[in-house]
């Protein structure tokens, strides 16, 4: 309860030490108690309003402020991740530099050592004894390498020759497990062949990877020295370690007068790859009409199949898909091979593990091609 005037309503604590009412007929105030929870309770109510709106503009004031330390941070998370990029970036560029630097250097190095190596070839031809004597003291490479082993063997005998027999042996390998033979019989160097062979080397020597000199000659088409190495006891047979025996390069690369002389000397036509691929089949699939026959001719079964079910006349078709409008002389060759492999009896409905046939492969890629 508060006390007011009950003429000019005025509180009584407004009016202390002034007695004198302007509206009160008797000049003085007059108090009389009244009512004010309502009010106070209106003033409660507006002063937790005002502490409510108060507080509300503090949280979001908070809020602003959180947010905005929150972005901050973001934002130096993105500097401090692409500064990381930037980084990365940069040590990739160093790390590309040094790599490119070092195989600059090891082809340099390389390059060098060819060039020591062609002259030391030279200094073995000419029988300079006194400087190969030189280089020997100094180790700059392995004097017992295949290409060296050939040069020895090969040509004139001379005091350099013959004193470098003591250093090099006619079985020399390098990394690869290649000895000089395999080398000589890769390009096709008739006579150092013959040298080697004839000075002992060892005619089915393979690499690491199982290749031998018979099979690199067969697949580069040196007829003559296949026909040495066969006679030196060269087995024909013989496969790397995927199961490429020497018939099978020299019927994929077109090699027709090798094919005949390795089959001559007893070469398995049916032989297979670990994948099942024969000689027809790589012989269909590029389209070498003449050796299909010679093949086919020495008993190559035409239905074989590799381990996907393909036939070698599903090669041929399959072998269309590779060929464009341009391509029209390989077109006729894998068309003209196919005729040939169905007369002499492939089966043309024959399905692979795909469910597709040969004829199905003609079809599709002959229309595609508009034959």
């Amino acid at each position: 309860m508060k006390m007011v005037c009950k003429f000019c309503l005025r509180d009584r604590y407004d009016v202390l030490g002034n007695c004198n009412c302007p509206e009160s007929p008797h000049g003085r105030h007059e108090f009389t108690p009244v009512d004010d929870s309502a009010e106070k309770a209106a003033e409660e109510r507006q002063k937790a309003a005002e502490e409510r709106q108060k507080a509300e503009e503090e949280r979001r004031k908070a809020e602003e402020e959180r947010q905005k330390a929150e972005e901050e941070r973001q934002k130096a998370e993105e500097e401090r991740q692409k500064a990381e990029e930037e980084r990365q970036k940069a040590e990739e560029e160093r790390q590309k530099a040094d790599e490119e630097r070092h195989k600059t250097e090891e082809e340099r190095q390389r390059s060098i050592l060819d060039r020591k190596r062609k002259n030391f070839l030279l200094l073995i031809r000419d029988g300079d004894l006194d400087e190969i004597k030189i280089i020997l003291r100094t180790g700059e490479f392995e004097v017992n390498d295949p290409l060296f082993v050939g040069a020895v063997y090969f040509g004139e005998s001379n005091p350099a020759t013959e004193y470098l027999k003591r250093f090099v042996s006619i079985g020399a390998r390098d990394e690869k497990g290649t000895t000089a033979l395999i080398l000589a019989a890769r390009d096709g160097h008739l006579d150092i062949c013959r040298a080697l062979v004839g000075a002992g080397a060892d005619v089915n020597a393979a690499r690491n990877n199982g290749d031998t000199a018979l099979m690199n000659a067969a697949y580069n088409g040196h007829l003559d020295v296949c026909r040495t190495l066969v006679e030196a006891g060269a087995d024909v047979n013989a496969a790397e370690n995927n199961g490429w025996p020497a018939l099978m390069r020299a019927a994929r690369n077109g090699h027709l007068d090798v094919c005949r002389a390795l089959v001559e000397a007893g070469a398995d036509v049916n032989a297979a790859r670990n994948d099942g691929k024969t000689a027809l089949m790589w012989a269909a699939g590029k389209g070498h009409l003449d050796i299909c026959r010679a093949l086919v001719e020495a008993g190559a079964d035409v239905n074989a199949a590799n381990n996907d079910g393909s036939t070698a006349l599903m090669w041929a078709g399959l072998c269309l898909r590779m060929c464009s409008d341009e391509h029209k002389q390989k077109i006729k060759s894998l068309l003209d091979t196919a005729e040939y492999l169905i007369q002499a009896g492939a089966d043309v409905n024959r399905k692979n593990k795909g469910g597709e046939t040969a004829l199905s492969f003609l079809r599709k890629y002959a229309s595609e091609l508009k034959i």
